[in-house]
Order: C-alpha cells, then structure tokens, then sequence
C-alpha cells in the first residue's frame, strides 16, 4: 500500500498529516460531516465540468493482494469542499484560506493558479 497522508478534523479544527494528502471518499465524508455517497457524487460533478481531470485526481491504491480502494487528491478534496455544503465544508474552507494567506515573516510566498488552459494568474 502506497503511503499517503490525510486531513483530520478535531472540533472544529482541521490538520493535516503530511505533504502527500490522498483521501477516501469516506474519509473525506468524516471530515466533511457528510456521506461517502455525497461526496462521490461531488466529484462526478467536479470531474464532468472539466475543471480537473480523473487521471491527475485519483488513484486506485491496493490494500492487500485482494482489495483496493479509490483515493483522491488534496486538489480534489479541495474542489469536492466547495460542491458540499455543509458548517464543516465551510470551516475546512476558512481553514484553508487562512493558510494561503498565512505568510511567515521575513520572506513573501507567491503563488500562480491556472485559470484553464495557457491562462495563469499570479498573486
């Protein structure tokens, strides 16, 4: 089994547990307080507007030479947080704008997102 990191939430306060952030769709409904069910169907949602591509989103990681599960990546999760409403979609986006606009001191952070294709955004 690939080794791969996952967003906690206690309270209302979210961590996270490393870099590599792949997530159940279970695990996403805990943190979201919702069903696996919705939270499939948000990423058929965000998968059929194009935004982000399955390829690039999921991954099949095998538990044991019989059963697999389908993880998703932080960018999905992200993504599925904004197609789910729910207090803990909204805190885990409050949560996650904080630590955009966190900036440590001494140094500045830029960041660039794509808009689509050849369209990038700097800030």
């Amino acid at each position: 089994m690939t080794t791969r990191d996952i967003i906690k939430v206690e309270g209302k306060t979210f961590s996270v547990t490393g870099n590599n952030v792949w997530m159940t769709a279970g695990e996403t409904a805990e943190i979201f307080n919702t069903t696996a069910t919705a939270v499939n169907t948000a990423v058929k949602g965000v998968l059929r507007s194009g935004l982000l591509k399955e390829r690039e989103t999921m991954r099949t990681d095998r538990v044991d030479a019989i059963i697999s599960i389908d993880v998703y990546s932080l960018e999905m999760i992200v993504a599925v947080s904004f197609r789910i409403d729910t207090c803990y979609t909204a805190l885990f986006r409050k949560w996650l704008l904080a630590r955009l606009t966190d900036r440590p001191t001494g140094g500045g952070i830029s960041y660039i997102f794509s808009l689509g294709r050849n369209n990038f955004c700097s800030a």
